[in-house]
């Protein structure tokens, strides 16, 4: 897949495409394929998304959310979890 390259930190990136445009919607939509670089060189496909909506990311735990026409999609990335989990139990001891 060729398109807009969105890199999830240093775990994957998502390549975006425009969809095959359909006369009766007027919205616009495009491709989505998930890809995890974590164990690099290897680079593995997870899964493709079509017709995607909106993307939404949350900036604190790392997962992005994919709104389709089939349905809402989660990108999870563990070790921003895992980071944001450590922050906050320092912050604790710390307080």
């Amino acid at each position: 897949m060729q398109g807009s390259l969105v890199r999830l930190g240093n775990d994957g990136f998502t390549v975006t495409s425009p969809a095959e445009a359909t006369p009766a919607l007027s919205d616009s939509f495009v491709d989505t394929s998930v890809i995890d670089i974590a164990n690099l060189p290897d680079r593995v496909r997870v899964f493709d998304v079509k017709r995607v909506r909106e993307e939404i990311t949350n900036e604190e735990t790392g997962t992005t959310f994919l709104l389709a026409d089939d349905g809402l999609y989660l990108v999870r990335r563990p070790s921003v979890e895992r980071d944001k989990e450590s922050r906050e139990l320092a912050a604790r001891d710390a307080g």
